[in-house]
């Protein structure tokens, strides 16, 4: 279990220093609604436990230059392949600042039939800002949507409540070297100021935080 002798201790909170909740999990097909409670989402609160504890995480933060370059290479692979099937084989008939950010992200949206970049962006800073509050959450099915398709695979992995309590799931298996790290969700909500590639650095300085969570053994992409 993580030390309770560190600066921060938030005495009114019963979930510290973990910050699982209380509550029990919905089970398919037993319960008919969401489960509710009256408390903020853990990560901000866990992140501030965790720094008082291991401040050196925050060498961590940063940009790292090397997205720019999976996300250059995979537009071209995407491109080139578009190319090859839609006129060659027809014919045969057969991570940076903030705006680099943003730039890389337009760079990415090249071979989408409709651009996503810049609307995910706001989307995904509101998941994180209000994760799990209900019509805020923009990952969050509202009633209509969670009768026709209540959550996308990978929001299954990472947020489904396989467990009484825990909110957020990760995944430590090899698919993760596939995925950029996608798999440590935990620390990804927990340290937002890092970049996908030293999330794994997170993990092993504060160990005994995130091994001490329920972990999804199987992606689900």
């Amino acid at each position: 279990m993580p030390s309770t002798k560190h600066e921060y201790n938030d005495a009114y909170d019963y979930r510290h220093p973990l910050y699982i909740g209380s509550w029990r999990r919905n089970v398919a097909y037993v319960d008919e609604d969401f489960v509710n409670d009256n408390l903020d989402e853990p990560h901000l609160k866990r992140n501030i436990t965790i720094l008082s504890q291991y401040p050196e995480i925050k060498r961590l933060y940063g940009y790292d230059t090397f997205t720019v370059d999976i996300a250059i290479v995979g537009v071209l692979v995407q491109v080139t392949t578009a190319y090859i099937f839609g006129r060659l084989l027809v014919d045969w008939h057969l991570t940076i600042t903030g705006f680099q950010n943003r730039i890389i992200g337009l760079i990415a949206n090249i071979a989408l039939p409709i651009p996503i970049s810049m609307s995910f962006r706001r989307h995904h800073l509101n998941h994180h800002a209000f994760q799990g509050v209900n019509e805020i959450d923009p990952d969050m099915p509202s009633e209509w949507e969670k009768n026709i398709h209540p959550v996308a695979a990978r929001h299954i992995q990472e947020h489904y409540t396989f467990d009484d309590g825990q909110e957020t799931y990760s995944y430590y298996g090899s698919l993760n070297k596939l995925f950029m790290n996608i798999g440590y969700h935990n620390e990804h909500h927990d340290f937002t100021k890092v970049p996908w590639t030293r999330l794994p650095e997170i993990h092993k300085i504060a160990a005994e935080y995130y091994e001490a969570f329920k972990e999804k053994l199987e992606y689900d992409y």
